[in-house]
Formats: C-alpha cells, structure tokens, sequence
C-alpha cells in the first residue's frame, strides 16, 4: 500500500496534487497552495456577477463551480443548447479561467494550445454580440447582448 500511495503522489493523476508535487521539473511549472486558493478567490468573484437562472458555457476547470446550474455547456467545444422543445439556443453567458491552462502552457504543449483555442473561441463569441462584464485573475465573463 505504500508503493501505491508513493506512485500515485509521484504520478499526481489529473495534476490534482500540483500544490505537492510539481507538473514539471524541465521548465519548473509549480503551483503552490496559497496561489491556488489566491486564483480560486479571483474565480469566484468573477462568475459572482453571472445570475443563478442564467445559461452558461464554461472551460472545464470552472465546470465544478458553475456545476448547480439548470443550463451548464463546455466551451470550447459547445456554446449552444438544446431545450425541451429541440431548439438551439445561444448560451446567455460565458465564463472562461485562461490563468490556468497559462500557467502550464510553458511545459505542456495540449495546455498552450487550449489557451490559443480558447482565445480564439473568446474573439469569435466577441463577433457574435457577446460583450465583456468582467476580467478578473485570468478569468473572463461575457454576456450576450
């Protein structure tokens, strides 16, 4: 049992354990506990300004937070949802934490690219009517208008 606890804290499954074990050594990506919780403050704040009956669509790491919601879809990959009556709607909100992925993009090459994604997907939804109501911690909401 203690080869297993020791592979899995040296493994650090879905980077859960970050603030023990650090993502890489060769760049060093570390993040601490204090930052985390810091970042985790910055993130509630931000989505505080979305509303409890609004539709959303949200990058994964803000998924658990937004995760009581009626309409909850994952950006980058859906932005619109299905109603009861077959209808595609346009979500009301967007929330995306950029900080994350950000800070593992200098050794992780699937995180730098979602980052690019993401921003990407951020321009088009800015094209769409989609305006700015807050940008705090590397973590940004949009509205509908």
């Amino acid at each position: 049992m203690l080869l297993s606890l020791l592979l899995t804290l040296a493994s650090n499954p879905n980077r859960s354990l970050s603030f023990l074990v650090p993502d890489s050594f060769v760049p060093w990506v570390h993040l601490p506990l204090a930052q985390q919780w810091r970042h985790g403050a910055q993130v509630r704040q931000a989505l505080a300004v979305i509303p409890a009956d609004a539709s959303v669509a949200a990058n994964t790491p803000l998924i658990p937070l937004l995760s009581h919601r009626q309409v909850l879809v994952r950006l980058p990959a859906w932005r619109h949802w299905q109603d009861s009556a077959a209808e595609l709607t346009a979500v009301d909100w967007v929330a995306v934490d950029l900080q994350l992925p950000a800070w593992r993009a200098a050794a992780f090459d699937s995180d730098r690219r979602q980052v690019q994604r993401l921003q990407q997907r951020l321009e088009e939804l800015r094209a769409e009517g989609y305006r700015t109501v807050r940008e705090e911690g590397g973590v940004v909401v949009l509205r509908r208008s």
